[in-house]
């Protein structure tokens, strides 16, 4: 399980790194299933987008604040009004 949730962080981290690719896919099928924790933790984290206790405060602060820059950049190039 230790194993699991550090690669869920990695993903974390990947996703919300400006200069990733930020197209992050996770594929897990039934014969990965371990344990009952396994899929606990994955319905917190489809429910709610997080497993409780995987991040701290401060990596809990980082990513959206990581990613935020890159959204306000994409969303006022959107914005930009058209001139017809």
């Amino acid at each position: 399980m230790k194993d699991f949730l550090e690669f869920i962080k990695t993903l974390y981290a990947k996703s919300a790194t400006p200069n990733v690719n930020p197209k992050v896919s996770f594929v897990l099928t039934d014969a990965e299933i371990k344990t009952e924790t396994f899929l606990e933790a994955m319905n917190s984290m489809l429910a709610t987008g997080e497993i409780p206790g995987l991040l701290g405060k401060e990596e809990r602060e980082l990513y959206p604040t990581s990613v935020r820059t890159i959204w306000q950049k994409e969303e006022k190039i959107k914005a930009e009004p058209t001139t017809a």
